[in-house]
């Protein structure tokens, strides 16, 4: 029974990996109700065995099939930026329940596929020239640089920082004719206010243990 438990596992591959090609196989070989099944299948089966890998590339498959199945259907195809975009946006709340959920294997991958959804989603509805491009990037670079402090993982709390330059220089470069509007540059300031001050709190309340980190 070990050996066989073994052997499904190194099949498998690492952390799921094996899970997710298969699933990715199949999206890119069938046509769109089958490829939504794998990817079904490959992300319970991913969650069920504990394999972040496996989901990892389960859910870019399930956009795949999504865009498959909008081949046929234009009013599918029209809903897909806003499905990705709220697909990323509950990816990333979910990265930020991994901390009381204690589920910290999942929390790389949730902030990946989060980040992939939302950038790509957002610049499919056209925010890349409006205000709320830069904000949702510094939601998104708040919740994994929180994360990244109350799990001490300084790949994330780079990661969180990496995201609030982003969301700067996006702010300068593509919205700067907006944030002349006195109400648009006081939304955007209290925002970036209320990340620092979340971070500077918990960086004080954690100092110690950042500091070993």
């Amino acid at each position: 029974m070990r050996f066989k438990r073994a052997h499904k596992l190194d099949r498998d591959g690492p952390k799921g990996m094996g899970i997710g090609l298969r699933c990715f196989a199949i999206v890119l070989l069938s046509f769109g109700p089958a490829g939504l099944l794998a990817v079904l299948s490959a992300s319970f089966r991913s969650w069920k065995l504990a394999h972040p890998s496996g989901l990892g590339l389960a859910l870019p498959s399930g956009v795949l099939a999504v865009l498959a199945v909008g081949s046929w259907n234009d009013a599918v195809l029209d809903m897909v930026p806003s499905f990705v975009f709220i697909l990323g946006m509950s990816l990333i709340a979910l990265c930020g329940l991994t901390v009381p959920l204690r589920a910290e294997t999942w929390t790389m991958t949730l902030a990946v596929n989060g980040h992939l959804f939302v950038v790509s989603g957002a610049l499919a509805m056209g925010f890349i020239d409006e205000i709320p491009m830069p904000i949702l990037l510094t939601i998104m670079s708040t919740v994994v640089w929180v994360v990244g402090i109350l799990q001490l993982r300084k790949a994330l709390r780079i990661w969180g920082l990496v995201d609030l330059i982003t969301a700067i220089l996006c702010a300068i470069i593509f919205v700067s004719s907006e944030l002349s509007q006195p109400s648009n540059l006081l939304i955007s300031l209290i925002v970036l206010a209320v990340e620092l001050g979340i971070v500077a709190w918990l960086g004080l309340a954690y100092q110690e243990e950042l500091a070993k980190d």
